[in-house]
């Protein structure tokens, strides 16, 4: 059984995401697809991990992404033919302060993976802790947050 993705905007869509941000992918079939995280009755909750598992059941592979805030989009550069596509949302806090929601978007090109910080819902470009605005990370400590092309296979990595 194929995981679902959502490939066309529905009303479902248009309500729970009128006030938060999410991303669209483009597939290497040409084919969109749109988060839709917590869509009653479908499993697993994130739209991501099951992108993942279509991608592998597939064999597609991502090229393109954006981010969206109702009319604001804002294109991830993933540069020429990245061997793989990491999304995560984050969350940065500590007492007596608000939080601070991220998504984090990255790229794969061989064994580095390079990642960038968008502060949601506004999509600002933002610094990671230590002031740069992209950080390289080990593609193997990814986990479901990296969706790679078929074939692709990650090595040990020193960072």
């Amino acid at each position: 059984m194929s995981a679902f993705i959502s490939t066309q905007e529905d009303s479902w869509l248009r309500d729970h995401f009128e006030h938060q941000t999410r991303w669209i992918v483009e597939l290497s079939n040409g084919i969109s697809v749109i988060q839709d995280d917590f869509r009653p009755g479908v499993e697993p909750v994130s739209a991501w991990e099951r992108l993942g598992l279509y991608c592998v059941e597939t064999s597609l592979y991502i090229v393109k992404m954006r981010l969206q805030f109702r009319s604001h989009t804002v294109p991830i550069n993933l540069g020429h033919d990245p061997d793989g596509v990491f999304f995560c949302k984050s969350i940065v806090g500590s007492l007596g302060t608000k939080n601070v929601h991220a998504y984090l978007t990255g790229r794969l090109h061989g064994q580095i993976l390079e990642v960038e910080k968008w502060r949601v819902p506004e999509l600002i470009s933002s610094q990671f802790l230590d002031d740069k605005k992209s950080q390289f990370r080990d593609p193997k400590q990814s986990g479901k947050c990296l969706i790679t092309k078929p074939g692709i296979t990650l090595n040990e990595v020193t960072i």
